[in-house]
């Protein structure tokens, strides 16, 4: 499986603080772990009835290679074994990406 980005791309477009060791490639992104796919990042997006974050163990067992989280949940996730990329904004992250 080839990948979209590498983890170092991922990192400089979204300027994000890595937690953990960044995978070499990332295939894809995902805010939704029903339909998350192998070696994606999974997007932890804050909604009006759902909050992301309370999704990232769920998106490590579905095989997420990395999931990008706000700064505040990072106390909250931090001991999941999952790497983590930290920004204060996820959605604006997810702009900053498609941008770049």
């Amino acid at each position: 499986m080839s990948g979209l980005w590498t983890g170092d791309e991922l990192v400089e477009a979204m300027q994000a603080r890595p937690v953990g060791i960044v995978p070499e490639t990332v295939t894809g992104i995902s805010i939704d772990t029903r339909t998350l796919q192998q070696g994606e990042a999974f997007f932890a997006i804050k909604g009006e009835q759902f909050d992301g974050h309370d999704y990232v163990g769920a998106a490590q067992k579905a095989g997420a290679s990395i999931a990008v989280i706000a700064e505040e949940k990072l106390v909250a996730l931090g001991r999941l074994h999952i790497p983590l990329l930290v920004v204060s904004d996820v959605l604006e992250a997810m702009r900053k990406l498609a941008r770049a």
